[in-house]
């Protein structure tokens, strides 16, 4: 295949944002990138990935980690609605 080829997302993203093409990549990823108008959302076309973080715990039982386990779910949850904002905006 012709072109640059990165083994990190990271590379490709700053190729594309230095002007050196079109790069794919995880809207998570792409987000702050795309939101402040460095890279734009070329085709408008969207792969959902199969891909889920879990959160491990030694003490599931313990405050602390109930306090932060909210904390997280509540923050990607409100992530997922800035990047379907974002992402469902005409650019």
């Amino acid at each position: 295949m012709p072109g640059a080829q990165f083994n990190l997302s990271s590379f490709a993203i700053s190729a594309a944002v230095n002007h050196q093409g079109v790069a794919m990549g995880r809207s998570a990823l792409v987000y702050n990138e795309i939101k402040s108008g460095r890279l734009v959302d070329v085709f408008g076309k969207r792969v959902v990935a199969p891909a889920r973080y879990v959160m491990l715990s030694r003490q599931p039982n313990d405050r602390r980690v109930s306090i932060f386990s909210a904390w997280l779910k509540t923050e990607c949850a409100r992530f997922d609605v800035a990047r379907k904002q974002l992402l469902q905006t005409p650019r």
